[in-house]
């Protein structure tokens, strides 16, 4: 590619191609002038193929100190453990040090070996082996306490390096005895087609995947990667992958699919293929399965101007289109298509079609097709003629096809039409129905012609309309100030009290200069400043203090907080002697604004409430929950780990746990399983005495996230609920023989949850001729259908055969109602 470039020879430079000519650039070790090179995003990784200080030397010229590149290309990390604080200090790394890092040149390292434990995350996140190996022998670097990161990058260690990394440092990690991994590491293995990784992972690791309903790698056609989670991990297919595989093109994974697993297509998919152009794929399923398409497939392939796809669906589906094909073809302009589909299709009415997209050529063609006259051509005239098609004609100005449509027209226009027209600002479309439709100007033609800011369509207007003290108003509003002064000059109409309320509240200054000095009946109200600080218009605000009188209110302090807006902030309070509401210290740490929870709490010892960590927590804003941890008195409530639970937010969970006393309610639990964050389950399992509730288990089923179904069920000793889960039927029949005095009803509702006919066949009928438990398993039954468990969840994973046996058993087994 670089050659190719170098020569002239490239056409398209996509982004692609750049990273391509770079790739060669830097594994080539390139001389030369780094400026003819073409720009491009360059990852760090591409700085790892770097082996002479030369090529370094020219890279940091050409990027290190380009203003396009500072503030894109740094990457933090914070020089302790946990990487939640700047206590230790940190650093920030530039992408070309990665060539240094990777080379282990210690000299041009020095500065960032003072931080050697944030040196280490920077290692870990670009994968430079040798330098963690250095660190950890010459910095005692322990690996085992390297846990999360918490700012360029987000997650645990080993779950970065399986996305950005690689295998080799995972492998690293692993045998230094790191246990910071979670089920995102495989996860974004599968999703990205990762196989190695993803094959690794399965047999070294116990995380294993989030889910096993897997979507991305089927998706992007990773069918060896599919292959490999069907078969060693019991994976399924997702809902709509297998729809938005074929959409993508993929044809060797509905192949797969297909001949494999003899997955179940939709006509959804039949449909979708058609309409983005996958003829290979709509061949494919015509041949190979009895699937039925719909309509929709030749009515999208139509619309898409997908001519192939169209004759194929034509000539061997009998399904056939609706009207809505042809018609699109029509509004789009796809004449060839048009012309097939009307000489091969009957659903047809174009004339309108046509005219609602505005294409003459189409017209022309309707016109020479049928060879008569346009005002004989019946339904499709009549069509032609509707007040949608002119519509859409004055709308877009197209002048021509507003003259076509009037042609033997006797009813004209209609307001609507010309409404558009003038909106649009097409002036010479509003002349021709002014003159030759004996159209009228509606009423408000001049406030919606200065709302648009269309100056030469209001002097026309000027000669042909009305004209209120509202048109300045909507110019003010909006911002056209040459529109304001044509008004001033050449109306009398002036404007109204809201004009430079309105100009202001939407950072309008010059407008509001303007109305200032030269419209006396202009008044302001403090709206006006309040909006101002919502929207960090600082000149607004300090004009309006200093020009005007009407001030702000508390809304002003606590939109300024809300947004982060601290010199706003400051300005309201010192300079317009604002006061802080109570609540503005919680608002600016719910909103993740440390700057302006400091500003508040150490220039004004402002006010503070329980609900100030409550909302950082539960908006996941780790550094503040901190700040006001150790500078604040006020704490929090049960809410903060609650609510940072449930928003996945592991790191702060952690922290409320160490580090104060309030704890959480077994809410926490619950809603986490259902939400389906295992780390966070896991922790509040080992960690807090709050609860674990059989809700839990149920949402975590429901919600399909079985990784957490069976750690609760093991971590609960549930035995005959885990071997009904897993489906071992002899596990059952043994633990029946030998019961544990377990409450079983669970074991049902897992039973239904998986589909395992056999299992609940035999929990149903052996119980009941034993005489042992039965009333219990049909009073669950009965009690959770179809709301929450049996036969509802049954039929969210689609286990038919599972339904059929409840609905057909004997009604002294069956639940009543």
């Amino acid at each position: 590619p670089l050659t190719q470039y170098l020569n002239g020879l490239v056409i398209d430079l996509n982004s692609d191609m750049l990273t391509l000519i770079w790739d060669d650039v830097l594994e080539c070790d390139s001389n030369g002038d780094l400026d003819v090179k073409p720009k491009a995003y360059i990852s760090p990784r591409h700085f790892s193929c770097i082996q002479s200080r030369q090529m370094y030397e020219l890279c940091k010229i050409q990027f290190e100190d380009t203003t396009e590149w500072q503030a894109t290309n740094y990457f933090q990390y914070k020089n302790n453990y946990d990487q939640t604080n700047y206590d230790n200090g940190s650093i920030q790394v530039h992408i070309t040090m990665a060539a240094p890092m990777q080379n282990l040149w210690l000299d041009l390292l020095k500065d960032l070996l003072q931080y050697p434990i944030a040196l280490a995350y920077a290692a870990i996140a670009g994968s430079h082996i040798q330098l963690l190996e250095y660190l950890v022998d010459e910095h005692e670097i322990d690996i085992n306490r390297m846990s999360k990161f918490n700012d360029s990058y987000y997650g645990y260690v080993m779950d970065v390096v399986a996305e950005f990394g690689t295998l080799e440092m995972l492998k690293y990690l692993h045998a230094a005895g790191s246990q910071a991994c979670s089920t995102r590491a495989m996860d974004v293995a599968a999703r990205d087609g990762n196989l190695e990784m993803l094959q690794w992972l399965h047999e070294n690791r116990t995380e294993g995947l989030s889910t096993r309903r897997i979507y991305w790698p089927v998706v992007r056609g990773c069918v060896e990667v599919v292959d490999y989670l069907m078969k060693q991990c019991d994976a399924r297919i997702a809902d709509n992958a297998i729809n938005d595989a074929a959409s993508e093109g993929h044809l060797s994974m509905v192949k797969y699919l297909n001949e494999q697993h003899n997955v179940a297509f939709t006509t959804n998919t039949m449909d979708k293929v058609a309409k983005y152009v996958r003829l290979d794929i709509v061949k494919y399923l015509h041949e190979n399965r009895t699937d039925e398409f719909t309509t929709e497939a030749m009515d999208n392939a139509t619309q898409k101007d997908h001519l192939d796809v169209a004759k194929f669906l034509h000539e061997n589906r009998t399904e056939g289109c609706a009207s809505i094909a042809i018609n699109g073809a029509a509004t789009y302009g796809h004449l060839e298509i048009v012309k097939y589909q009307h000489e091969n299709r009957t659903e047809a009415s174009l004339a309108n079609a046509a005219v609602t997209g505005n294409h003459i050529h189409l017209l022309e063609y309707l016109v020479a097709k049928h060879e008569v006259e346009l005002n004989r051509l019946s339904k499709f005239y009549s069509q032609a003629r509707s007040t949608r098609a002119m519509d859409a004609a004055a709308h877009d100005g197209t002048l021509e096809v507003v003259q076509w449509c009037h042609e033997d027209r006797p009813e004209g226009f209609t307001t609507q039409e010309i409404y558009w027209s003038i909106v649009c600002g097409h002036i010479n479309v509003v002349n021709y129905m002014v003159k030759h439709c004996d159209a009228r100007i509606p009423e408000n033609a001049m406030d919606d012609a200065a709302s648009q800011g269309h100056l030469n369509m209001m002097k026309y207007l000027d000669q042909h309309a009305a004209c209120t003290a509202g048109t300045m108003d909507k110019a003010a509003v909006f911002g056209h100030l040459n529109i304001v002064k044509y008004l001033r000059v050449n109306r009398t109409q002036g404007c109204t009290t809201e004009a430079m309320g309105n100009a202001a509240q939407y950072g309008h200054l010059n407008v509001v200069k303007f109305l200032h000095e030269n419209r006396r009946e202009a008044v302001c109200s403090t709206l006006a400043m309040d909006e101002a600080a919502r929207d960090g218009k600082f000149e607004i605000i300090q004009w309006l203090h200093e020009n005007r009188t009407e001030g702000c209110t508390a809304d002003a302090i606590e939109s300024a907080c809300m947004f982060g807006h601290v010199n706003i902030l400051d300005y309201l309070i010192t300079r317009c002697c604002a006061s802080i509401p109570a609540r503005a210290v919680d608002i600016a740490s719910g909103a993740g604004h440390l700057n302006v929870v400091k500003y508040l709490t150490k220039q004004h010892h402002a006010y503070c409430r329980t609900d100030a960590i409550d909302d950082a927590a539960r908006m996941g804003f780790l550094d503040i929950v901190e700040y006001l941890h150790y500078n604040r008195a006020e704490g929090c409530t049960t809410n903060a780990m609650n609510c940072a639970a449930q928003n996945s937010h592991y790191n702060i969970v952690k922290f409320l746990h160490e580090n104060r006393t309030e704890g959480c309610t077994n809410m926490a639990m619950t809603v986490t399983a259902a939400n389906g964050y295992f780390d966070i389950v896991k922790f509040l399992y080992e960690n807090r005495s709050e609860g674990y509730t059989r809700q839990a288990i149920v949402g975590a089923a429901l919600s399909i996230q079985w990784n957490i179904v069976e750690y609760l069920y093991i971590m609960q000793n549930q035995k005959y609920t885990k071997a009904s889960v897993t489906g071992y039927l002899d596990i059952v029949q043994y633990l029946n023989e030998y019961p544990t005095g377990e409450d079983i009803s669970d074991a049902v509702a897992a039973v239904a949850l998986c589909g395992h006919v056999d299992v609940l066949k035999y929990i149903h009928y052996k119980p009941y001729e034993e005489g042992n438990n039965t009333s219990e398993i049909m009073k669950f039954l009965h009690e959770n259908r179809p709301g929450t468990d049996s036969i509802y969840t049954a039929a969210l994973e689609g286990h038919l055969d599972f339904i059929e046996y409840l609905y057909e058993m004997p009604s002294k087994y069956k639940p009543q109602n």
